[in-house]
């Protein structure tokens, strides 16, 4: 495979690829996203700026792109603001074209602003542990409907 459309992705996130500049999978890409839309689990290794990030989202958005409820489906848990912030930023680039949601939650700021953000339903969290918790504990955040953790 030598291109996101034999990687057989959605219409939606094809353009969003397209307009991000990318114009073919990198190795890491081409290994595991087929492995993880067929749902097993992937330890990905490579260096910085191969595309990891992208290689787990784009099947978990496939995964999703049918989605209905109010619950989100997926967490995906960072060590750090700083990478919550990247992550989640990368995360709106790709769901530009889709109807999925997503809110991006960390440390240093109130947690009710957070729970505001997910109240109206969410799709998919991107979180720091310590903040994903706060929301948990304050009963603001279900994880009831929760399938994929990254």
């Amino acid at each position: 495979m030598s291109t996101f459309e034999d990687l057989k992705i959605s219409k939606s996130v094809l353009k969003a690829i397209e307009e991000l500049g990318f114009t073919e999978p990198t190795p890491i890409q081409m290994k595991a996203i087929p492995m993880v839309r067929s749902g097993v689990d992937v330890l990905g290794i490579a260096q910085t700026g191969t595309g990891k990030t992208a290689a787990y989202f784009i099947p978990l958005i496939m995964k999703l792109i049918k989605a209905e409820g109010k619950d989100p489906r997926a967490v995906i848990l960072v060590p750090t603001r700083e990478l919550a912030i990247q992550v989640g930023e990368d995360l709106h680039d790709l769901l530009k074209f889709t109807n999925l949601r997503h809110a991006t939650v960390y440390g240093g700021i109130g947690w009710t602003k957070h729970a505001d953000m997910i109240k109206p339903g969410v799709d998919i969290i991107v979180a720091t542990p310590g903040r994903l918790w706060d929301l948990y504990k304050a009963e603001a955040v279900s994880f009831k409907k929760i399938k994929t953790l990254v």
